[in-house]
């Protein structure tokens, strides 16, 4: 990125019911939530608070982002993280209404009853997220605040946030700079990038970054990506391009950044 620094706007929204953001690399019959909402999805349901629902992303519509909308286009949503949660217990669900299962032939295949198996569930519950958004301009960051303060959204397939209540957070100043190795990694962290991680806690996962719209359908850009529950149990490697706080104590990854920035 061109900035030498950044501000950073941290807010929380309460989840009212699980979370079902579908993992990507996932087949049709096996669906598991991503423990977080991935920079597409928060910036998605950042714009839908701005904007207002619409019924479906696909179809020829382009897939909305936050910084593709008029005044808010240096304004970045880099995810929203839960402070602790746990997924569901594995169960199973009907995905195709009436319609009889064949379990015969190959799940890959498509058509009428052919290879329709019942999917297996896992939902993530948590009881809140942090939504973590960052823009060159402080100023649009509190209008932005002002904006989406105390709405509420629709979540994954069928998951409610409310963005709570509270009095204006002051964003906090961050500066471009190398990364020491002391620095916690504030949401999900590169691959290439990580230098310290407590391997328990830590899991990797291909987190779409963007979304193009190719004839009718929408295709997603992934990067493979570390997270971990634990604040703290990520660190940077040293030497990597970050933005930082003054202290160090926590950083956010340039590389994260110029991936969900690679359209302007």
């Amino acid at each position: 990125m061109k900035f030498n620094e950044l501000y950073l706007l941290r807010l929380n929204g309460i989840l009212l019911g699980p979370m079902m953001v579908r993992n990507i690399y996932k087949s049709n019959v096996i669906w598991e939530s991503y423990p977080f909402l991935p920079p597409t999805s928060a910036s998605g349901l950042l714009a839908a608070v701005l904007e207002g629902e619409r019924w479906h992303e696909k179809n020829g519509l382009k897939p909305r982002q936050l910084h593709r909308l008029p005044n808010w286009e240096t304004v970045w949503a880099l995810g929203a993280y839960p402070d602790g949660g746990n997924f569901s217990r594995l169960h199973y669900r009907n995905h195709v209404g009436s319609l009889k299962f064949n379990y015969e032939a190959h799940v890959w295949k498509t058509g009428q009853g052919i290879g329709k198996k019942l999917a297996t569930v896992q939902e993530y519950y948590a009881e809140q997220l942090q939504f973590v958004i960052v823009s060159s301009d402080v100023k649009q960051l509190e209008e932005f605040q002002s904006h989406v303060i105390g709405r509420l959204a629709r979540i994954g397939k069928k998951g409610c946030i409310q963005i709570t209540y509270s009095a204006p957070v002051q964003p906090t100043n961050l500066k471009k700079g190398i990364a020491t190795g002391n620095e916690d990694s504030l949401g999900i962290i590169p691959f290439v990038e990580v230098g310290d991680i407590t391997v328990e806690s830590a899991r990797l996962y291909a987190v779409p970054v963007t979304l193009s719209l190719e004839g009718k359908e929408i295709w997603s850009n992934s990067l493979q990506c570390l997270w971990s529950s634990s604040f703290g149990d990520l660190r940077f490697r040293s030497g990597v391009e970050v933005y930082h706080t003054e202290e160090s104590e926590y950083a956010i990854s340039n590389k994260l950044l110029e991936s969900i920035c690679s359209e302007i």
